[in-house]
């Protein structure tokens, strides 16, 4: 059931269980025998022990509902997915014999869209009834807006490599011409602008090979199709070939005055692939020659030069030649024909993707401070499973094609961060 939470009320129940001798005698033993471990084993134990008195019978998701909604037609798509997720879970359960004793988990599907409410909700969760204990935020935001670290980041997820992506992120250089992400941006380009977007067909057996969720055509089709840990976000460019061209030597020259003066359309300020990614690649490439702390401060200082919008609006206003968007937008974004998506007014006039920005990692799995570890551990296995057996009926249709464990002595999502900054 999707519902959107407003406050907590109503305590959660917990299992409560009496310990039989059998039990007893099993942790007793644990914990003796833990005396002369590694911290790391004494830490397990611990869990071990804590499980009867922490155990959640229910867990609450946090999980994006528009795209959902959008993507699946199936009216019980959310009941199938949660009735999937359940059964591979309570099989781990079972499977496991510290927790094939204690009672069998239920799952409920709480729609939140928003990462910064995600985040706000699960630092405050009471464990009630209506509190959440799991959602999936993306990384930019997982990081900044926690960072003292509190929630528990258990789970990377996954998505289907364009052709133009690499298996594993490169990085910012100097933005020139040979730039692996001018190059990558160029091939992306070259893709894009093979057939005018307004021409795209929705048909699988189309050029663009649209399956309902996407156009295929885009994404690399290897077998067995290749999945990454990240993506990016794009500067589109909008124009003739002069005003590209212009817009163009505007960048090659760190002129950011005269670039930004083309306009620039961008996303929701606390969007990481359509604003924060952005400016973090903007701040390095200028260098000197860009004066504000931020792209948000240059916004405040210039509002006529900024426009909050979809970046699938780029060409429809003359007054803003730029735009921020989501790599490859347009994958996911069905043509509708009609000349008003990635396409420009202007007499001669076309997209191009300029730049991608540094990358970031796809999104992340969090969950609530004081949830018990391996319940956690369990339910990040039973999603990595649900993708690996073809029985995830919710990744696909928000971009998620696969999901692995984070490793916690060394998350390659906080060092990409670091990296991409």
């Amino acid at each position: 059931m999707m519902v959107k939470i407003n406050k907590f009320n109503s305590k959660k129940k917990h299992f409560f269980k009496k310990i039989t001798f059998f039990s007893s005698f099993f942790l007793s033993s644990l914990l003796f025998i833990s005396a002369g471990c590694s911290s790391t084993s004494n830490e397990k134990v611990a869990q071990v022990a804590d499980l009867e008195k922490n155990w959640d019978t229910q867990v609450n998701l946090g999980l994006g509902q528009s795209w959902f909604e959008a993507k699946s037609k199936d009216p019980d798509r959310v009941s199938k997915f949660l009735e999937n997720l359940k059964a591979e879970f309570n099989k781990l359960k079972n499977a496991n014999p510290d927790t094939k004793d204690l009672p069998n988990v239920n799952f409920d599907f709480v729609g939140i869209d928003d990462s910064k409410t995600k985040i706000s909700q699960l630092k405050s969760s009471d464990n009630s009834t209506s509190a959440i204990d799991f959602a999936i935020i993306d990384a930019t935001t997982t990081i900044e807006d926690d960072p003292e670290k509190e929630l528990y980041n258990g789970l990377q997820t996954l998505t289907w490599a364009f052709k133009n992506s690499s298996d594993s992120p490169v990085f910012y250089q100097n933005g020139t011409k040979n730039d692996p992400l001018r190059q990558s941006a160029k091939e992306l380009s070259d893709l894009f602008n093979k057939i005018p977007y307004d021409q795209w067909k929705s048909t699988q057996e189309g050029e663009q090979k649209w399956d309902g969720i996407a156009y295929r055509f885009l994404y690399d089709n290897s077998s067995p199709k290749r999945i990454i840990s990240y993506y990016r976000g794009m500067i589109m460019i909008a124009g003739d070939d002069s005003t590209r061209e212009e817009i163009k030597k505007a960048w090659d020259q760190k002129d950011w005055e005269k670039f930004r003066n083309f306009g620039i359309i961008h996303g929701k300020l606390t969007s990481a692939g359509k604003f924060k990614m952005q400016n973090f690649i903007i701040k390095k490439h200028f260098g000197a020659n860009f004066p504000a702390k931020s792209l948000n401060e240059d916004r405040i200082n210039h509002p006529d030069k900024y426009l909050q919008a979809y970046g699938s609006s780029i060409g429809q206003d003359p007054k803003y030649k730029i735009a921020f968007d989501d790599e490859a937008s347009f994958a996911w974004t069905e043509s509708k024909n009609d000349k008003k998506q990635y396409y420009s007014n202007e007499k001669d006039g076309k997209i191009e993707i300029l730049s991608l920005t540094n990358p970031a990692s796809y999104d992340i799995g969090s969950f609530r401070p004081s949830f018990n570890k391996i319940q956690a551990d369990m339910i990040t296995e039973a999603f990595v499973n649900l993708a690996k057996n073809d029985n995830d009926s919710y990744g696909p249709n928000v971009g998620y094609n696969g999901y692995k464990k984070i490793n916690q002595k060394d998350p390659e999502f906080r060092r990409i961060y670091a990296e991409s900054n």
